[in-house]
């Protein structure tokens, strides 16, 4: 190996990885499965030897490299798509909550209230149900957001996958600039009633919220225990006339594992305790009693919320393994 190849073959291998890295994604370590570290460590072998190759030797581990890293990126958009193919790469996590979302180390304490999720179109739209969505420019929440994985979910369960529907990703607020604008067709927010975002919209311009059927709420129900049915009542936004029939998800409180039984049962009764004081606070209504406050959760709840549960006669999970 000459002078040249010392400087340049690592020069390479370091950009190799620095442009594989934006491909898969930035993610926290505790973010990281087995496979994740696996693949990191096979492409960080792969780069070392190149390193210490030659220029004669660089094709093959570099196509190597560029391989693993692509399929890596494959594997990570599937995994983002569907629940199923998650669950067979990286195993059915501890805990599942909030739009597929893993958080490990917490367990639910109590549901506050039902986040639903809506599609908004202009009023004058011809988009009158979830079909006519096929070959529409719809924004679907921002990247890796709850709001991102309930409308790629919702899309699938009408068999309207990216090919038949241009998606873009936005917040709330640019979303509604650009169907204001006219620059897209629709776009979806999961939020509790009434949202701020589309309750302004409604006052700056005439829209309306698209309904699902019955069958795709059905089929939404059946793939992931966390969606509810819910309904959003005639009025809730400006000109609207008709109520809105959807799905709905469930905004929880969560406690660390680390917190002690008693401390997380103090929380619980206090939360049930100064529920008119906590509603004060929130923007969205809540109906806080001991027992829609454990429906619809499919995580395990913590012991301390389990035991002021038991005194009120309601007996609640709390095995991880059993979800």
């Amino acid at each position: 190996m000459n002078l040249l190849e010392y400087f340049v073959l690592p020069l390479i291998s370091l950009i190799v990885l620095f442009l594989l890295t934006k491909l898969m994604g930035y993610r926290q370590v505790t973010e990281l499965s087995l496979y994740d570290y696996i693949i990191g460590i096979t492409i960080g072998s792969i780069a070392a030897e190149m390193v210490m190759g030659s220029f004669n030797d660089i094709l093959k581990p570099l196509i190597g490299m560029i391989v693993y890293g692509v399929f890596t990126w494959g594997v990570s958009v599937l995994t983002k798509r569907y629940l199923n193919f998650r669950f067979f790469v990286e195993g059915k996590p501890v805990v599942l909550f909030e739009n597929d979302k893993i958080y490990q180390g917490y367990r639910a304490v109590a549901s506050l209230y039902t986040e639903a999720c809506q599609i908004v179109v202009p009023a004058d739209s011809d988009i009158q149900s979830m079909d006519d969505l096929e070959g529409k420019k719809v924004c679907i929440g921002e990247e890796e957001s709850g709001t991102e994985q309930n409308a790629l979910q919702i899309l699938n369960a009408y068999g309207l996958n990216e090919r038949l529907v241009d998606t873009v990703n936005l917040n709330y607020t640019d979303a509604a600039k650009k169907l204001k604008s006219g620059d897209i067709d629709a776009f979806f927010c999961t939020a509790g009633v009434q949202t701020t975002v589309i309750n302004e919209l409604s006052k700056q311009c005439k829209i309306r919220l698209v309904s699902l059927d019955q069958k795709g709420v059905s089929r939404l129900k059946k793939s992931y225990k966390f969606y509810t049915e819910y309904t959003i009542p005639a009025g809730t936004y400006v000109n609207q006339t008709k109520e809105i029939k959807t799905v709905g998800v469930k905004a929880v409180l969560l406690a660390s594992d680390k917190l002690s039984e008693d401390t997380v049962k103090d929380i619980t009764q206090i939360l049930f305790k100064n529920q008119q004081q906590i509603q004060y606070a929130l923007p969205v209504d809540i109906s806080l009693d001991e027992t829609t406050a454990v429906d619809g959760i499919t995580i395990p709840f913590h012991d301390g919320a389990a035991a002021y549960y038991k005194q009120h006669g309601i007996t609640v999970n709390t095995e991880k393994g059993s979800n």
